[in-house]
């Protein structure tokens, strides 16, 4: 798959209110507090794996690229809708 299918903007949790001065830092908090766990742990029979950010947050963990896809697309909401 290719990253661009992933990136889009995707509206935060409730509590997470696009119009605080502290949105993205507060965005930030969140997609931290998703624990760590690499693909070789959590699909053990393959290498790599990218899970929509729907996925990611029903499994409630991820490696990098969930993280970094989840915070970005929370981004790019709290950016679109200041503009």
């Amino acid at each position: 798959r290719l990253v661009c299918r992933f990136v889009r903007p995707q509206r935060p949790p409730e509590h997470i209110r696009p119009d605080d001065a502290f949105a993205i830092e507060a965005a930030a908090r969140y997609v931290s507090l998703i624990p760590f766990l690499a693909d070789s742990d959590l699909f053990p029979q393959l290498n790599d794996i990218w899970c929509t950010d729907q996925e990611f947050l029903n499994f409630q963990c991820g490696d990098w690229e969930e993280h970094a896809i989840l915070l970005c697309n929370y981004f790019n909401y709290i950016d679109s809708y200041r503009k």
